[in-house]
């Protein structure tokens, strides 16, 4: 708003208020829940297109939105493996799967290396439960619902947010390993293909990863404790 009359903003390195970060997964839920449904808001909402600031300046804003939408669609897109194994399954090459090297060399070299802190099973944790946030707070905006201002450090393990997210990463496992499953003992997923792997590989990426985010969801302590 001070933008699109005309006012210039600039950032001053002060600080005006200190704070703890999420240190549980009902803080981390509910921190990034209020962050998506602000920055979705502004995106659905209109504003930014409507203003007179620069072209910059709605690219600089859309970048943050299409995060949170990036972040939505990425379990749909997901079950696009199922798609390609069954249609194509003995066509798969090595050479298919060129395309997802950038992506690859970005989230399992370059990320590592400038992250301050090694990677952890905690930082893939939190990693995949902000996705699963951001696309619940997404849907739920799209609804018109937003989320409501909570101290971080004052969210109970019963929170309803923190409960159907919850149930969401409950869910939409259960229904990704049910489809695995059909679809083995269909023989649709070419296990005597290796070069099918490429994308066999990401199933069970898919798979682990959720195994290990349910674990950590089954621990109280990460629930009521500062440990995560």
């Amino acid at each position: 708003y001070l933008l699109d009359k005309g006012y210039k903003v600039e950032y001053l390195p002060v600080f005006l208020a200190l704070g703890n970060s999420a240190s549980n997964i009902p803080s981390l839920i509910k921190q990034r829940n209020r962050w998506a449904s602000s920055s979705t808001r502004m995106f659905l909402s209109g504003i930014v297109y409507k203003s007179k600031i620069t072209l910059m300046q709605k690219i600089s804003f859309y970048s943050g939105f299409m995060y949170y939408i990036t972040d939505s669609l990425k379990f749909s897109l997901s079950y696009m493996l199922f798609f390609v194994l069954f249609f194509h399954g003995q066509e798969l090459q090595f050479v298919n799967a060129v395309w997802f090297f950038p992506h690859i060399i970005f989230g399992f070299i370059i990320l590592p290396i400038f992250r301050k802190n090694k990677f952890n099973l905690e930082s893939k944790v939190v990693d995949l439960l902000l996705v699963y946030t951001n696309m619940y707070t997404f849907i739920k905006r799209l609804f018109g619902v937003g989320a409501n201002w909570v101290p971080t450090a004052n969210v109970p393990h019963t929170d309803e947010v923190v409960l159907k997210i919850k149930k969401l990463v409950y869910f939409n496992f259960a229904l990704f390993y049910i489809i695995t499953l059909i679809m083995t003992f269909m023989n649709k997923i070419p296990y005597n293909n290796i070069q099918a792997y490429t994308v066999i590989f990401w199933i069970y990426y898919f798979v682990i990863t959720h195994l290990i985010l349910i674990n950590y969801l089954n621990n109280k302590k990460y629930f009521k404790s500062n440990k995560l």
